[in-house]
């Protein structure tokens, strides 16, 4: 099946999820999403635009990290990129990596079989 989902600008973390209902919801520290019942939603699209996104207030349920948000006056520096790794068949460590320092997002989709 489709582990994760890649759609542009700003960037935000969406958990599996249902009609807005949320799905799966990850563990640990590491933010482990083990055998999600549908895909990691991943809006990845700032590697040098400033970011003027209005993101719905309060952040919704389904929403794990978001950055990017220009509604009063949030504008954020959040410049960078998604780096996916497959270390194998079951296991794909996601990581936000920003220009700047002091914003991060990890995760990781574990599987039971590849």
């Amino acid at each position: 099946g489709i582990n994760a989902e890649y759609m542009g600008h700003g960037y935000e973390r969406v958990h599996p999820n249902r009609n807005g209902t949320v799905s799966t919801r990850p563990t640990g520290a590491q933010n482990a999403y083990h055998d999600p019942d549908g895909p990691v939603q991943l809006v990845v699209g700032h590697a040098g635009a400033i970011q003027d996104e209005l993101w719905v207030k309060p952040q919704p349920q389904w929403s794990a990290t978001r950055y990017a948000d220009a509604s009063q006056g949030e504008i954020k520096r959040t410049y960078g990129y998604e780096r996916l790794t497959a270390h194998n068949s079951t296991h794909m460590f996601g990581e936000f990596v920003p220009i700047e320092e002091g914003l991060t997002d990890v995760f990781w989709i574990v599987k039971s079989h590849g």
